[in-house]
């Protein structure tokens, strides 16, 4: 994938080479028949001998996954990674103070929080009226 620098925005974007069906196609090749060796002796023992239902089992599960992300990178259309959606997600995120505020108008009693990390995290906590 090459970066862009996109007409809008101007900030750098990826170019779509593959479709879906490459996609598809790649994970079904690559992906599924890789995905269970690390622990197929573990699946092999806890199902009974099952082995390929447990696989199986774990393909609806990755089917699942990967639809989810389908969905995330329509939503988010600048890159689909966390990289680009991340940043603005926190953006949005009320400050500290702000979430205690909220916290307390919810009905919540007795909030306090505390910062940590050099203030990039706020631990808060607060009891149930």
């Amino acid at each position: 994938m090459s970066a862009e620098p996109a007409a809008v925005s101007g900030q750098p974007t990826l170019k779509r080479s593959l479709r879906y069906w490459d996609l598809v196609l790649y994970g079904l090749i690559l992906v599924q028949p890789t995905a269970p060796m690390p622990v197929f002796g573990v699946i092999y023992k806890q199902s009974d001998g099952f082995a390929v239902s447990a696989v199986l089992c774990a393909l609806v599960a990755m089917l699942f996954t990967s639809i989810s992300y389908g969905r995330m990178s329509r939503r988010y259309t600048e890159g689909g990674s966390a990289y680009t959606y991340l940043p603005a997600s926190v953006k949005r995120f009320p400050p500290a103070d702000g979430l205690a505020a909220l916290l307390r108008e919810s009905g919540f009693g007795g909030v306090s929080y505390r910062l940590l990390a050099g203030s990039i995290v706020a631990l808060h906590s607060g009891a149930a009226e």
